[in-house]
């Protein structure tokens, strides 16, 4: 799902309006029937329903969507916030239609106060992608109290104040601080982004029916990834094969005290469909290792606690970090890896450390590889940046620069290509914030490359396939009970998932 800023947004409104053909107060009636649906699943008729509308068609979406919560029976009070005499075209029509309907109307012309505290929920319709100010004056004072109240905020399109990209925010910043966002289409990119999480809350994209084959000539760099572009990438195991068809994976990982990160990431790589795998760990991990995971051979280290220069098998491609820290020895036998592998690599933990310490070994990196730092491993590797704009372009210079994928880990994890695109992944929760999550992703990330996916398509096959089995994982157990192991043990569902099972 491509990701447009605001005024690829509007051209894509008018050019449904023109083509499709359909009236923009028409366009306006379906996105607000796709939020009523949405409310419908996620409300009770005894809730007190406030909404807050601006004076334009941001404004128009909240009052229709005023309109038809009193047909359906809610007790649902508007406001209407004053900011000009006359509103867009469409608000004056569906303030007409709101007010032939009975609708409770409250005019906001001055700093009146709002008794948000009558609300169980509030439904922020003020400002949408268009804005491109910050809000002040009786609009801040409003979003203010609302932001201090204890309803439950619901924001049509964008939370008032947010912009689609780039959004300032200070200390002086006033934003609606939505517990969920209902967008229109395809995500804006704030919306996705760490800065602004605590202004988007849950999101939800809803499909308005915008011409889908303009959408697709829109230049973009960024993309949301959905389940159509995952099965597109999906391959299907086929008859008369045998599990050197499906590669032999080589983990590298583990140290005294942190052999668990070696298990989840070997577990996790034989339930990614890969057909062999070998994990090299230190010495003091090889009971553990045939106890845990049977299914895969063991590579004893000459390291005792820790990985030393050693002889490795050289096998189809490695997964190379989890938990072996970053000694001198263990840093000399990451060096020795590299200069001696030829096959794209997965790098995650401990070995993005040693690299962030040693960028002279920036030219070892096979082409086509996969770094997968969380944040602070990210800043070492690049320093720190002041704007998230800042910071994806940094995490696009680090593909480049590498010729490989960077899967930056996040609820949104930012999976960039060296071709200079990034993929927003949009399944995982919460419940996924827990020790070992990284090292399954990076078991399931080295089977893929096994397989023969390429770079870009195992990081954007494997983050989505790690977080829809956190989301099973999260359904069966709730997000506080999870554990690394939980995501391993749905991995089956979710591949089950993808392929229409």
């Amino acid at each position: 799902m491509k990701i447009l800023n605001a005024t690829q947004i509007r051209e894509a409104d008018a050019y449904t309006i023109e083509n499709e053909p359909i009236a923009s107060i028409d366009l306006m009636e379906r996105a607000a029937d796709q939020c009523v649906i949405w409310l419908n699943h996620a409300m009770d008729k005894g809730q007190r329903i406030g909404v807050l509308a601006g004076m334009g068609n941001n404004g128009g979406d909240g009052l229709s969507i005023a309109r038809r919560l009193k047909i359906d029976g809610y007790s649902v009070v508007t406001y209407i916030v004053k900011l000009n005499e006359t509103g867009s075209p469409d608000f004056e029509k569906n303030h007409i239609n709101l007010m032939a309907k009975g609708g409770n109307i409250v005019y906001i012309e001055k700093n009146d106060a709002i008794d948000f505290s009558r609300y169980d929920v509030v439904i922020d319709a003020l400002f949408g992608s268009g804005l491109s100010r910050p809000i002040d004056g009786v609009a801040g004072a409003i979003v203010t109290a609302l932001n201090h109240s204890s309803a439950h905020v619901i924001s049509i399109d964008l939370p008032s104040g947010m912009q689609c990209e780039n959004t300032v925010v200070t200390s002086e910043s006033v934003i609606v601080k939505a517990n969920d966002t209902l967008c229109f289409e395809t995500p804006k990119l704030d919306l996705l982004l760490p800065s602004y999480a605590e202004y988007t809350g849950n999101l939800h994209i809803l499909p308005i029916g915008l011409d889908q084959e303009f959408i697709r000539k829109q230049e973009s760099t960024y993309y949301y990834t959905d389940l159509n572009l995952v099965r597109s990438i999906l391959r299907r195991r086929k008859p008369h094969t045998h599990k050197g068809t499906y590669g032999h994976a080589t983990i590298v990982a583990g140290s005294r005290g942190k052999m668990g990160a070696a298990v989840l990431a070997t577990k996790a790589c034989l339930h990614s469909g890969t057909g062999l795998v070998t994990a090299h760990i230190p010495h003091c991990g090889y009971a553990i290792m045939q106890i845990s995971v049977p299914e895969a051979m063991i590579e004893d280290n000459e390291g005792i606690n820790t990985l030393e220069i050693s002889e490795l098998t050289a096998n189809d491609h490695i997964g190379l970090g989890p938990g072996i820290g970053t000694s001198e020895g263990t840093t000399e036998f990451v060096k020795e890896i590299l200069a001696h592998n030829n096959a794209s690599i997965v790098i995650d933990a401990d070995a993005l450390n040693i690299l962030a310490q040693h960028p002279e070994l920036k030219p070892l990196i096979p082409n086509d590889s996969i770094l997968t730092p969380h944040p602070r491993e990210f800043e070492r590797l690049v320093g720190t940046w002041n704007t998230e704009a800042e910071k994806l372009d940094k995490l696009l210079q680090l593909a480049k620069g590498y010729s490989s994928t960077v899967v930056l880990k996040g609820q949104y994890t930012a999976i960039a290509s060296p071709e200079g695109t990034i993929y927003f992944n949009s399944t995982g929760n919460p419940g996924m914030a827990t020790a070992g999550s990284g090292d399954v992703l990076t078991g399931i990330l080295t089977g893929l490359l096994t397989q023969g996916y390429s770079g870009i398509e195992a990081g954007i096959l494997g983050v989505y396939l790690h977080g829809l089995a956190g989301d099973y994982a999260a359904y069966d157990l709730g997000e506080e009970a999870m554990t690394a192991s939980s995501i391993i043990n749905q991995l089956g569902e979710a591949f089950k998932h993808l392929h229409n099972q």
